[in-house]
Parts: C-alpha cells; structure tokens; sequence
C-alpha cells in the first residue's frame, strides 16, 4: 500500500488476547494463529525470522516444513486482519505496528519513562497508567511455550515489581487507603515472594493494624517453612523487629535448658568425674555402665550440672527406658527421638530419622552440650545429640 499500512491495529497480550483494527474487535481463530500474531506483536515494527517463528509458534522441533507451516499460518493471520498489517522482510515476517499499539511493549515502555524521571507525580503517574495495561495472566489462550517462558514470566517480575515501586510511593506519602486490600490478594497470589510481604506489613502498620501485620508475618513465616524450608529473609524479619518496637523476633533461638534436678547429698565418684573431665575437650558422647541402681544416673546428672555453663547452645535430657522397656533394648536413634525436637532445630537442618508407633523422631548434626544418659551393660549405649549453635526456631 502507498500510504502505508491502514491506522487503527491494537493488541493486547496482557490476558486474555484481545486484537482490534479501527476501534472493530478481531476474532482469531483458535491454534497457531493466535501464537502467530503474539510473538510478531512481541517484536512489533521489527523483523522475526522463519526460525524463530516455527521454533516459537510449534516448538523447537516443528512437525514437517517449518518454513511452509509459517506461511501458511501468515496467510490466515493476513485474512483475519486485513491486508498491510503482517509484512514481508528480509528472512522473515514483521508486524507493520507501533510498539505503542501493543499493550506489553506499551507496559515497558511506561515502566521505563517511570525509571528515568525525578519527578515523583510523573513516576506515579507512569507506574498507574502502565499497570493499567494488566488484564490478567500474559498471553493468555496462547499456545506457546517459548512465549509462557523466555516473554511471560520476565513480564510478571516487571509487574510485581511495579506494584511495589507503586506501593512504596504510596506509604511515602502515608497514604494506605485500599493498599492492603491491593497487596494482600497480591501476597497471596504470590506467597513466597518476601517482598510483597513486607510492604504489607509496613501497610498495615501504618494503618494502625498492628495485630493483623502480626498474623500475616506467621503465615508467612509457616508458608516458607513448610514449602522451603527456610526462614524469612532479614527485611521480612526487620519488619517483625519493629512491629514489636525493636524486641526478640519470633525466630529468635529458644535455648533448651532441661536437665533434671540436681542430685542433692551427691558425694564421691571422684574418679569418675575426673574422667569426664579430662575428656571433655574432645567429649562428644560420654557412656556411663553398670549394675542396676550402682547411680549411673546420679553421676550423669550431677557432671552435667557441672559443666552446662560451658555449653550455652543446649542441655536437656533424652528418654532412655533403660532396662525397664517393655520389649527389650531401646534403639539409639528412638532414644534421642525428642530431644532433637527440643533443641531448636530449623526445619532446613533436621531430616527424619526414624519413626514409631507413638511419633517421629529428627536427627540433627551433633554439636558440644552437656545431656544426662546412663545405661547397664544389659542394654546398648544410649546417647543424645544436641543441634547446631546457630538456628533458629519459633518458640511453641
């Protein structure tokens, strides 16, 4: 055409696709027609070769003649839009738009302008209007999985983005109004995102919500437990920290310190407790043996009472049975079942260990702390292990 293709082709690929020419919805038919139109309109004004439009519309192994299924697929695409719009360049195809025209090349273009200005309206003002553009998942009823891919999921992050450069305006300017409600639908949507938690809490508690910022910090903190493993990352803790003014967060190491009573009249045994001692630099489980009632347990207790202050990780003592179990000799790692539990283990750092008919048991790396464990020589070496010095875990 001399003049050029006609004004008036607009594409909207952020949801469900949506094609118009002068105002006149366009209905594609279904296929690879759609994923045609899509990855052109990705490149709008600029060419897209052969290669990439077989490899992007049918795969990277398209079924026959790739180059005769993309011309083929053109001339349907050039049917249902009218001539002028889908153009031929050298090794491939182009769609004759403006970026401007589609609403994902739009989207970026406004996300930029909003970038490079110092003026805080005008940065509103572009983040608004860009996220405007937004009508749901990104080519939506598009078969393509190089468009799902390597294009829709980089779109999502300049969203999310977005909508939080956005919300940071908002709480600069101390202004909540409908903010919450905006980012928690976005939080849930998108749980394991930290940061869209983060802005909901300082929401919250700036909208003088304390307690609710305070339950959606435990949902948080249970989700990424529970589907990671993890802790939340410092900001997400920082944000715990001045919910309560500054205070222990939730996470904060709750140091065990369960040893029974001390032995009150323990006397002698100085022999023995010298060789606990000498031992101890290097002591990571001490056995005690001998004859039922000789005072295994007294020595063992009183010893660890002696030198739990070297040991500031943990002290505690696991549940034996000794020789009075029922069915005979206790199995090692059942006898240190629980007293892992206790020992504030993060869930990243224990792994099941065993189970049996009453619970399930972890095992954790062995670090020093002092515990309370005898035995007779009838039954085998009972032992416990204490967790690492460094996790943490939320008080019960």
């Amino acid at each position: 055409m001399d003049g050029g293709p006609p004004e008036g082709l607009a594409v909207g690929l952020l949801g469900p696709l949506r094609v118009s020419v002068d105002g006149r919805p366009v209905e594609l038919p279904a296929g690879r027609v759609r994923a045609l139109l899509a990855v052109l309109a990705m490149s709008a004004g600029r060419p897209v070769s052969l290669d990439r439009l077989a490899s992007a519309v049918w795969g990277p192994e398209p079924p026959g003649d790739a180059e005769a299924n993309v011309r083929t697929t053109v001339r349907r695409l050039r049917r249902a839009l009218g001539d002028g719009w889908v153009g031929v360049r050298p090794g491939g195809y182009a769609l004759e738009v403006d970026p401007g025209q589609v609403d994902a090349l739009r989207f970026g273009q406004l996300l930029d302008q909003s970038d490079t200005t110092d003026d805080r309206t005008v940065r509103r003002a572009r983040l608004s209007e860009a996220l405007a553009l937004w009508r749901g998942t990104p080519f939506d009823g598009v078969r393509s999985d190089w468009l799902a891919q390597a294009v829709a999921a980089p779109l999502q992050e300049r969203y999310l983005a977005a909508m939080e450069r956005r919300a940071d305006l908002s709480l600069a300017d101390g202004v909540t109004t409908g903010l919450a409600a905006e980012l928690t639908e976005l939080a849930l949507r998108f749980p394991l995102r930290e940061s869209l938690w983060v802005r909901l809490l300082r929401t919250l508690r700036l909208a003088g919500r304390p307690a609710e910022a305070l339950e959606r910090y435990a949902e948080v903190r249970t989700r990424l437990a529970d589907e990671l493993g993890v802790d939340p990352g410092p900001e997400l803790q920082g944000m715990y920290l001045d919910l309560h003014g500054g205070g222990t967060p939730a996470l904060a190491r709750v140091v065990p310190r369960q040893l029974p009573p001390p032995v009150r009249g323990f006397v002698g045994r100085h022999g023995e407790l010298k060789v606990l001692d000498d031992e101890r630099p290097s002591l990571m489980i001490a056995t005690v043996t001998g004859t039922a009632g000789i005072g295994k347990t007294a020595l063992a207790v009183h010893w660890a009472h002696l030198v739990a202050h070297e040991y500031p990780t943990a002290s505690s003592t696991p549940t034996c049975a000794g020789s009075t179990r029922p069915g005979g000799r206790p199995h090692p790692v059942r006898c240190s079942a629980g007293f892992s539990t206790r020992c504030a283990c993060r869930p990243s750092r224990c792994r099941p260990a065993s189970r049996d008919r009453r619970r399930s048991s972890a095992a954790c790396s062995p670090a020093p702390g002092p515990s309370s464990c005898s035995t007779t020589p009838e039954t085998p070496t009972k032992s416990a292990r204490c967790c690492p010095a460094a996790p943490a875990a939320s008080p019960s």
